[in-house]
């Protein structure tokens, strides 16, 4: 084995100095590549809550218009029936004693009545 001199003692600090100073320069450059990257992941992660976000309140009004529309078939409905009773009490107006049609309009009035109950 050698005897330790100065120049080899030299040259292991060199040797070691070189390594860290590669170390230090490829952990920055590391640091400044993910540095780039950083506000265009922030980016997208922003961007996807947001669009969760705007999903959930899209689903909520769906939710919301679907009951409207059933809300609004059902008036529909009540609607034709109202005018169904009204034509026959004009019709039995009219002609003086259209019990028919007063008894076939009172009875299409239960079945939707009974319906809407249940």
């Amino acid at each position: 084995m050698d005897a330790l001199t100065f120049e080899s003692i030299k040259t292991a600090a060199v040797v070691l100095l070189i390594l860290f100073s590669a170390v230090g320069t490829i952990g920055k450059g590391l640091e400044v590549i993910t540095g780039f990257r950083r506000p265009h992941r922030e980016k997208e992660a922003t961007t996807a809550q947001k669009l969760e976000e705007h999903r959930q309140m899209l689903d909520n009004d769906k939710r919301r218009l679907d009951a409207h529309e059933a809300q609004l078939g059902e008036i529909r409905r009540m609607n034709q029936m109202q005018c169904v009773g009204m034509k026959a009490l004009l019709s039995h107006e009219i002609n003086g004693n259209s019990i028919d049609k007063l008894k076939t309009a009172n009875d299409q009035l239960d079945a939707y009545l009974i319906g809407v109950g249940k």
